[in-house]
């Protein structure tokens, strides 16, 4: 099956884009999308030229890459300018409802005076997302080191495994566990990576060190190979720290607003700091002989006219050595944004059951679906989460609607 629903998502996510954009033309938002390119990543592994992203227009002030509001606010309006279109917030699925075989419907409930009451229809479509807000399920159902001592990045208390659970309730298989999920190695103290010149020093040119000292990973690479050699260490990554030093921080910001930044930082906990590599060592616990070497092995690849990371391969012509103290070093951890196993599905999105055959009446797509992703998410290849959700949020609605 993983094949056909692979297959599936390539033959039918160019037409989903343009029905959004259809749909977006619909909404006073002015949002387009546009196709962009991906640059590729150490070590060969090739981007494939496939993403797209939203220009958001002006009037909304919107200076973040995270562009889902402004979409969805566009989406939803077309949606509700639809009279047969009847959209119910805060209202949760329990149960499904089924009838020889076939879902006929589903019973939910009102969160606001927690009361129930069922909806019946020729198909039922499960779009609830992941479970990463489900501490049981994540402890039942991922690799502990992706759980154990992660960062969220999910703000959404409602993935929790709704949908899930009442397509197993009604005898649907499920994706083999330990689950994928869609871990990152970016999980920084709070607050930290907004403050002047942390978050470039940290995520662009801080280098990696486990807790004996010593760098483990190519820090260019991938955000989900970092996470997965991220875990590889000792206690799941707890002891692993990036290490920056004063130009880091100074790169992107003015000093005078970075020195304002690191004593908030340093005063919170978040930073620790020494004058002097061994002094910062000690401050994190390592063994400072160790930091010391490793740090002065990295400054060693700068040398030359053309430097070159012998260890792990990083491309060093945008970043630089650690020579100007004082240094620092945060605390770094995997981090998890949601969930990518579930129920298994075709490449017309129907649920199936234990012996391969399809739930009649029963679609999932999104993070709720499964039949997609192996180990890890590929985070090298684009539009496989939100290109995967939206198309099959698409093809699952579709064949609901008529009944295929």
């Amino acid at each position: 099956q993983p094949a056909e629903v692979v297959h599936a998502f390539l033959d039918n996510s160019g037409d989903t884009v343009d029905f959004m954009q259809d749909m977006l033309d619909r909404s006073d938002t002015g949002i387009k999308i546009f196709s962009r390119e991906v640059p590729g990543n150490p070590y060969g592994y090739e981007c494939i030229q496939g993403e797209h992203s939203f220009d958001i227009p002006e009037k909304y002030k919107w200076n973040t890459w995270l562009l889902g509001p402004p979409v969805m606010a566009g989406l939803t309006q077309v949606a509700q300018a639809h009279e047969n279109i009847d959209l119910r917030f805060r209202t949760a699925g329990v149960q499904l409802v089924s009838e020889s075989g076939r879902v006929t419907g589903a019973i939910l409930k009102r969160m606001d005076d927690e009361t129930y009451f069922q909806v019946n229809a020729k198909a039922v479509v499960l779009s609830t997302g992941g479970y990463e807000a489900n501490a049981n399920l994540m402890e039942a159902w991922v690799r502990p080191e992706d759980y154990a001592v992660a960062g969220t990045w999910d703000p959404s208390q409602g993935t929790t495994g709704d949908g899930h659970m009442m397509g197993l309730a009604v005898g649907a298989s499920m994706d083999p566990m330990p689950h994928p999920v869609m871990s990152f190695g970016l999980a920084y103290p709070y607050k930290l990576t907004n403050l002047p010149g942390m978050g470039a020093a940290v995520m662009a040119f801080a280098i990696a060190v486990n807790e004996k000292g010593k760098r483990f990973v190519c820090e260019g690479l991938q955000m989900n190979f970092i996470a997965n050699a991220l875990v590889s260490q000792k206690d799941y990554g707890a002891g692993c720290w990036k290490v920056f030093d004063t130009t880091m921080a100074c790169a992107t910001a003015d000093p005078a607003e970075v020195d304002a930044a690191v004593t908030e930082a340093v005063e919170n906990g978040w930073v620790k700091k020494g004058d002097t590599i061994e002094e910062l060592a000690s401050a994190i616990g390592v063994d400072p002989a160790t930091l010391a070497d490793t740090v002065a092995t990295y400054n060693g690849y700068f040398q030359g006219n053309a430097p070159v990371d012998a260890k792990f391969g990083r491309d060093l012509t945008t970043v630089m050595p650690l020579t100007q103290g004082p240094f620092y070093a945060c605390n770094m951890k995997n981090m998890i944004l949601t969930t990518v196993g579930g129920l298994t599905i075709d490449g017309e999105a129907h649920v199936l059951d234990g012996e391969g055959d399809i739930i009649e009446g029963l679609y999932a797509s999104g993070n709720a679906a499964g039949s997609f992703y192996a180990g890890s998410y590929p985070r090298h290849l684009p539009a496989t989460s939100v290109g995967r959700c939206a198309t099959f949020g698409r093809v699952a609605g579709r064949n609901a609607a008529k009944g295929a």
